[in-house]
């Protein structure tokens, strides 16, 4: 998993950690990144389903 996070974009990469390792509020993220909540919604998708799939590639 560490590796498909490693790929992403950095505004995924830091989306995803952000919100998912280090917990952090939306709307702190929103301001850190100065995007828009929505945006963050969007990119926060993108990047879970981006390392689902590489992850269930790496599985076989």
């Amino acid at each position: 998993m560490h590796q498909a996070i490693e790929r992403l974009s950095a505004t995924l990469k830091s989306v995803l950690i952000l919100r998912d390792r280090d917990g952090v509020a939306a709307s702190q993220v929103s301001a850190t990144l100065n995007i828009n909540r929505t945006n963050l919604y969007v990119q926060l998708h993108r990047a879970r389903e981006r390392v689902k799939v590489a992850v269930n590639t790496a599985l076989g």
